[in-house]
């Protein structure tokens, strides 16, 4: 069995406890139908199974643990993006609150994440340009900033590729890799995540090893 934890945890740059003290909440009240509930018992935070998620103690198999976490970069805006920009990732990633929060034993104990190999995506805006004066007219005019920031599409890709497409239609050149473009001025970060648990298959099972009619079981934590 796969077990998959959906969370939104608490915003802003500064709120890392709060973030990991939602954590701690969902992970004691989840409770999977036709699992055992196991009562809290003191554990080393080192151990990769800590007693604050009993509910996935007991799986069989493995879990994911999604969704838009908040875990911010600690650094000043103007040099995180600087280094999106740049796409020197390691020194971000080394000041990555969610990486440090998980090596310190206070968040998501015994999940892992696979290698970041990507800028930030949060508040990065996705359809920035210059805009010709007109046309046949090489000039530049006034850069138009519009305040849209990324988005994920599961049936296509976004009309502003920056990578993939330096112009618009229209010829308008677009500034690179914008980020949070608001008098906020957010600092370039990863949110949302995708952490696991638990030992990945040798090889993909076949249709009938898995089994088509598998019972698919819930939890709901309110709080």
């Amino acid at each position: 069995s796969i077990v998959f934890v959906n969370s939104h945890l608490a915003a802003h740059q500064d709120k890392v406890a709060e973030r990991n003290a939602h954590y701690e909440r969902i992970a004691s009240q989840m409770h999977f139908h036709g699992t055992p509930q196991f009562e809290s018992q003191s554990s080393d935070v080192g151990d990769p199974f800590t007693s604050e998620a009993p509910a996935l103690q007991n799986l069989d198999g493995g879990a994911m643990w999604l969704g838009d976490f908040n875990y911010r970069v600690n650094h000043d805006y103007d040099r995180a993006r600087e280094l999106a920009i740049k796409g020197s990732l390691d020194e971000l990633l080394s000041r990555e609150q969610l990486a440090m929060e998980m090596q310190k034993g206070s968040a998501f104990r015994g999940f892992t994440e696979g290698p970041v190999r990507f800028r930030p995506t949060f508040k990065f805006d996705s359809c920035t340009y210059k805009e010709k004066k007109g046309k046949g007219d090489n000039s530049e005019g006034p850069t138009v900033r519009a305040h849209r920031t990324s988005t994920v599409s599961s049936t296509g890709s976004s009309r502003w590729d920056i990578e993939d497409d330096p112009s618009d239609a229209n010829g308008n050149e677009k500034d690179p890799l914008v980020y949070d473009l608001s008098e906020k001025r957010r600092v370039p970060s990863w949110c949302d995540r995708v952490l696991f648990r638990g030992a990945m298959p040798e090889k993909s099972p076949t249709s009938s090893e898995r089994g088509a009619s598998a019972a698919v079981t819930g939890s709901v934590a309110e709080w």
